[in-house]
């Protein structure tokens, strides 16, 4: 039954910002009964454009430097209005000031004095919880007395230059190639078909742990997924490139809903083809369940992880990630000198890592 003009839904004309056009989506979820993720993502249709987690950190705000894309907006906006069977030709107020946000953002402005707000800025906001985490972890127990540069669990150079398999200079455990892969002095190619993983569970990742990685990658904009865990039909965590957000990322898929992640993305877009060192640390001590992602050795964003890590319950891969038990967000590029700790490592031992040039 199509709803009267008393239910019409909320006018986005006039928005005059990011922050603004989050809450008009909020308020028109809201209006259209509050529908689950999920629920969204079926009535979107086959674009698949609203995948629940991308859904989430949208609508809680944590992507507000650029406006969501159009074809997000849209989708969403559909979504609503087919949740409360409204007519959809509402949706062209919302293609419209989208297209209005857009073209406000590229028209120069004289400056404005603004009044201090009583709450700081997101910006800072999101600086000082970085600074808590790493202060958290800074603190954890043990992490004080440990020694500096405790050898890693594993280590994948990925350089043997042959082979059908790749060797773990650290404890011994081989991972086998598969797909669209291949070994050079460099590290291994992948073509975004491949993988090279271990045939059994290497650590227990939900107790704290902290993955690091060189990857180069040569395309940006669909997700790809450096280094992953199996944790059942979703992984445990995954450490590599949002495509959605145009970030590196460190997210890992929450224990009671699989489609929601919490991630810690950078701040700034990765650089294609070149030689980057990425790390994830997750801490489970303190009462705090805390994901860090590092980039070059400098800690560059953070997120809370409400449950707990997914148990890992399968192999360790490099090169792909495992979605509602099929293969997904292939690597393209390079990846060499894999490291996987089983405990949560300090900056310093990050920057050491990091500095470790590598050269091609």
């Amino acid at each position: 039954m199509t709803k009267g003009l008393f239910d019409a839904p909320p006018d986005p004309t006039g928005i005059s910002g990011n922050a603004e056009l989050i809450a008009k989506l909020n308020e028109l979820r809201g209006w259209a009964g509050t529908p689950s993720l999920r629920r969204l993502r079926v009535l979107a249709g086959p674009s698949d454009a609203l995948p629940p987690a991308t859904v989430s950190d949208i609508l809680t705000g944590k992507r507000l430097t650029r406006p969501p894309r159009l074809e997000f907006v849209e989708a969403f906006v559909l979504a609503c209005l087919r949740a409360s069977e409204h007519d959809e030709s509402a949706l062209s107020a919302w293609t419209a000031a989208w297209r209005a946000l857009g073209a406000a953002a590229h028209t120069p402005s004289p400056p404005v004095v603004v009044e201090r707000e009583s709450r700081a800025p997101w910006w800072l906001r999101r600086s000082v919880r970085v600074a808590l985490a790493l202060l958290c972890l800074s603190v954890l127990p043990g992490t004080q007395t440990a020694p500096v540069h405790a050898k890693p669990v594993a280590v994948w150079k990925l350089d043997d230059c042959s082979g059908t398999s790749a060797s773990d200079s650290a404890g011994g455990t081989a991972a086998q190639l598969s797909g669209g892969v291949a070994l050079t002095p460099a590290g291994a190619e992948f073509d975004g078909s491949g993988r090279v993983s271990t045939d059994h569970r290497i650590l227990a990742p939900e107790k704290g742990f902290s993955v690091t990685a060189w990857v180069r990658l040569a395309a940006t904009g669909d997700w790809a997924t450096a280094v992953s865990a199996r944790g059942g039909a979703f992984d445990s965590f995954l450490l590599g490139y949002n495509g959605d957000a145009d970030a590196w990322s460190f997210a890992a898929p929450h224990t009671d809903d699989g489609d929601v992640i919490s991630a810690a993305l950078s701040g700034t877009a990765p650089r294609r083809n070149r030689w980057t060192h990425i790390g994830g640390v997750y801490s489970a001590a303190a009462r705090k369940l805390i994901l860090i992602l590092y980039v070059d050795g400098a800690a560059v964003g953070s997120s809370e992880l409400p449950g707990g890590l997914r148990g890992a319950t399968g192999a360790f891969d490099i090169g792909r990630a495992v979605y509602r038990g099929r293969h997904n967000s292939g690597w393209r590029g390079s990846i060499r000198d894999v490291r996987l700790f089983d405990r949560p490592i300090g900056r310093s031992e990050l920057s050491a890592l990091a500095d470790a040039k590598i050269s091609g």
